[in-house]
């Protein structure tokens, strides 16, 4: 199954490739195409499905190859029985989860996408699919590298791979006070957007690790759904003021993680870049729109 499973992914990988200059629409296998994969192909099978928001359907999926693996802020090619499309899903679990329980997360939005429709419509307990890790975006430190402060931002279902860094970050301060050494996570800052306060998915995750000492988080909603008592979000857009404020309390050249629409992810990135002057290798960024 895996070899016949690898054929498929690496045959439509092919034909994406093939057709990029006729499609005007961006899907995962092209815009991922140069991207690194993990050379494991793995089986796995739906054992949750839950709405965590109107839009968003969470999976939790075992994985019946123990020796696939991936990185924090990393995804998978998604094959879905009875068709050659692929889905591109970033994980919102921690590597370590998958180590220790054989499982992995994700969390998928409604669209229009036959993936996403599969999941949202078909998919139920007990279904069946073939994953493959990739991506050049990730966090992955070695033990032995000088810890960094990390700015992470975040619009819509992009917070999906910044949620894997920061659970990979609370697993690897754990194991440091567990062992006394190993790679500690410095200051982290998030600021997370999206368009309605429902859409905030992750949200109790994120405060509970924002009072367990783990992150600043600062919250947006662009919608006009916050009440006026609500100062848990702010009800506007992420400016730069929120971007150089939040590299100003790390104290330092931060490692910067950006995720979500393009629009977003370039006015971040220009901020950065451009009037705070960070360094471009630092500065890395996931568009999925």
């Amino acid at each position: 199954m895996y070899h016949s499973a690898l054929r498929r992914i690496t045959s439509v990988l092919r034909y994406s490739i093939l057709r990029r200059m006729s499609s005007s629409r961006k899907e995962h296998l092209d815009v991922t195409a140069g991207q690194f994969r993990h050379d494991l192909v793995s089986g796995a099978e739906v054992v949750d499905k839950r709405l965590i928001s109107p839009t968003v359907y969470g999976l939790t999926l075992k994985v019946e190859d123990p020796n696939f693996g991936f990185h924090a802020g990393q995804w998978v090619d998604f094959c879905i029985p009875g068709t050659n499309l692929v889905g591109g899903y970033s994980m919102c679990s921690a590597p370590d989860q998958l180590r220790t329980e054989g499982t992995l997360e994700l969390a998928v939005k409604r669209s229009s996408w036959p993936p996403a429709v599969w999941i949202h419509q078909q998919c139920r307990v007990g279904s069946r699919v073939t994953l493959k890790a990739g991506g050049d975006f990730f966090f992955h430190p070695a033990p032995q590298d000088p810890a960094r402060p990390l700015l992470l931002v975040a619009g819509g279902v992009g917070i999906n791979p910044l949620v894997s860094i920061l659970r990979h970050c609370r697993h690897l301060r754990a194991e440091s006070r567990r062992t006394g050494a190993g790679y500690v996570p410095r200051p982290v800052e998030l600021l997370y957007s999206a368009r309605s306060r429902h859409e905030l998915i992750f949200r109790d995750t994120i405060a509970k690790m924002a009072d367990e000492g783990l992150v600043t988080a600062n919250l947006f909603v662009t919608g006009n759904d916050v009440p006026a008592n609500d100062t848990s979000c702010h009800n506007r857009r992420v400016s730069s003021w929120d971007v150089e404020s939040a590299v100003a309390r790390l104290g330092g050249a931060p490692l910067c993680y950006l995720c979500g629409p393009s629009a977003m992810v370039e006015a971040v990135e220009g901020c950065l870049l451009g009037r705070l002057r960070l360094n471009a290798a630092d500065v890395r960024f996931e568009r999925w729109w």
